[in-house]
């Protein structure tokens, strides 16, 4: 069995036989770290504050200390030493979905077309694994449970829908994305969080919330408005749309503009400022 260039994170390739994948004790121990916390019910983001919180360093450190790769993570670029702990919550959900840590080789997981390239990756049942080929760092009971878990998180929210402002809203402090939660469980009220504040902590962003209720009546009125206007002036509502689409620079892109007549919003210093143009 053919192994890539680095090793997969936790392991280390065989003195004897490069295409044979051993235990690293530098590093196995902070996979089966990993795989207990998301055994106990903990998420990605928890995971990740709390390798941060111990200093364990991110895999990129790991690789250029070992002198397999020379790469910087950004976190690093942007904070120096503290960045080397703070790992991206996709590397740990890749860790945890990945079956080399129960022995088992996977090859084939993306989708190729000739001239085409890549066209998406493949789900799991349909990758080519061969099971049992090296020394697994986890139980196959522990693999399974954790991912059940990460399955079960995997969801639409409470009232079965995905949000309509999806990947829409930006925080106004860091230009991260605004994810919708429940800020009160006996009241069920949706809100918009910063993601990197929830993700990574205070260290990195404010925290920011606005409710989703308040942001749907806003965009309604603006929607009215606007409708309203296209009645009485076409001609300046297309105008409108013009300028709007020529607004390319990292100011408005760090906002959302709802319409073409100007409504804006921001989430900066935990207020919420609406702006209308009309």
């Amino acid at each position: 069995m053919v192994i890539g260039c680095i090793a997969p994170f936790g392991y280390m390739k065989s003195p004897e036989d490069k295409n044979f994948l051993i235990p690293d004790k530098d590093t196995a121990w902070i996979v089966q770290k990993i795989f207990g916390w998301a055994a106990e019910g903990h998420g990605t983001n928890w995971i990740r504050r709390r390798l941060e919180d111990e200093k364990i360093p991110a895999p990129c450190w790991w690789n250029r200390k070992k002198g397999l790769r020379n790469h910087v993570t950004k976190w690093e670029k942007e904070y120096g030493e503290k960045g080397i702990y703070m790992w991206d919550f996709s590397t740990i959900k890749q860790i945890l979905a990945n079956p080399v840590y129960i022995g088992t080789i996977a090859s084939q997981k993306a989708d190729y077309r000739f001239k085409i390239g890549w066209i998406g990756d493949k789900k799991p049942e349909e990758w080519f694994q061969v099971e049992n080929v090296h020394e697994p760092l986890v139980d196959m009971d522990t693999y399974n449970f954790v991912r059940e878990k990460v399955k079960m998180r995997k969801r639409p929210d409470a009232w079965g829908n995905y949000g309509i402002f999806a990947g829409l809203v930006k925080c106004g402090e860091c230009g991260s994305t605004m994810n919708q939660r429940v800020a009160n469980a006996k009241a069920k009220t949706r809100i918009l969080t910063c993601a990197k504040y929830n993700r990574y902590g205070v260290a990195h962003c404010s925290q920011h919330r606005l409710e989703l209720d308040t942001l749907y009546q806003i965009v309604l009125e603006q929607i009215r408005s606007c409708v309203a206007l296209a009645l009485a002036d076409e001609t300046k509502v297309m105008e409108e749309l013009r300028k709007s689409c020529q607004c390319d620079s990292e100011e408005e892109s760090r906002r959302i503009t709802f319409i073409p007549c100007g409504g804006e919003i921001s989430t900066k210093h935990n207020h919420f400022d609406y702006y209308s143009t009309i």
